[in-house]
């Protein structure tokens, strides 16, 4: 997806939660009408074509209509995952471990298998042992199309033998100081919000770029977490801290957009 309709999507998502029936009338008065002013009307009926949001028009004035994100478009807002759809899954208690043995001469191959894995959120306790908490039907139908087959690849469904315990393969799988220092850095961005008022065009550029940086920063960090039902959070994990704080924020913000008018023909009004 191209960042300007992330981006568009995300001010959508947190907009429209504060909003009183959104609709193309009330938004294209403000601050995201002001963003995106050229061809925003083109640019939802884009979004609508693609699934990503719906509308309805309204009995009252059929011209205009009352616009919401789908769930597809909600997930594309988020970077591609719900965090707290994620986090609310549950657990069989069953682990699930892809082993493969891919010669050297076919090192393209494992190089796509690893990224593929590593997309699909597995952890890699080594490079050729990858383990995930959640059900694996969806990749094995799909790894069994490749060239890559049984005697190089296994994917096994049980718990560890040896003693080691569920924190142990957690901590090993996936690099969790690395995630919450990702957290830590956006919630950094977090506090950089912009504090004045929208009352003039600059203040809007500063708000709308600062918006853009904190989405690429909550993507940095989440695009490395795999999202582990609650049980399985190793200590001291940030990532629920940082979605609090931002729910927050962005609430925070999205109102200030709301707010925005911008007053005709002054740009440099108080």
């Amino acid at each position: 997806m191209r960042s300007k309709t992330g981006d568009f999507l995300n001010g959508m998502l947190w907009l429209l939660s504060v909003a009183n029936r959104p609709t193309m009338r009330n938004m294209m008065g403000g601050y995201e009408s002001w963003a995106y002013s050229t061809g925003w009307e083109r640019q939802l009926d884009a979004l609508e074509e693609s699934g990503h949001v719906e509308s309805q028009t309204m009995e009252a004035d059929s011209r205009n209509r009352v616009y919401c994100l789908s769930a597809k478009g909600r997930v594309a807002a988020l970077g591609g995952r719900d965090p707290e759809a994620c986090w609310a899954r549950s657990w069989d208690g069953m682990w699930r471990m892809v082993l493969f043995d891919i010669p050297e001469e076919r090192g393209a191959e494992r190089w796509k298998l690893r990224r593929y894995l590593r997309s699909r959120e597995f952890g890699y306790l080594q490079n050729s042992v990858w383990i995930s908490p959640h059900p694996v039907d969806l990749e094995r139908s799909i790894l069994e199309k490749g060239k890559i087959h049984a005697e190089s690849l296994m994917v096994l469904v049980g718990r560890p033998a040896a003693g080691e315990s569920d924190t142990d393969l957690v901590e090993g799988a996936w690099d969790f100081e690395e995630i919450n220092k990702r957290y830590k850095g956006f919630e950094e961005v977090l506090q950089e919000v912009p504090t004045l008022k929208l009352r003039n065009d600059s203040a809007a550029v500063e708000l709308r770029d600062w918006w853009r940086r904190e989405r690429e920063a909550w993507i940095d960090a989440v695009s490395i977490d795999p999202l582990l039902p609650r049980e399985l959070w190793p200590e001291g994990y940030r990532g629920e801290i940082a979605w609090q704080a931002r729910v927050k924020c962005l609430g925070r913000a999205a109102k200030k957009a709301l707010d925005f008018r911008l007053p005709v023909g002054d740009s440099t009004a108080k």
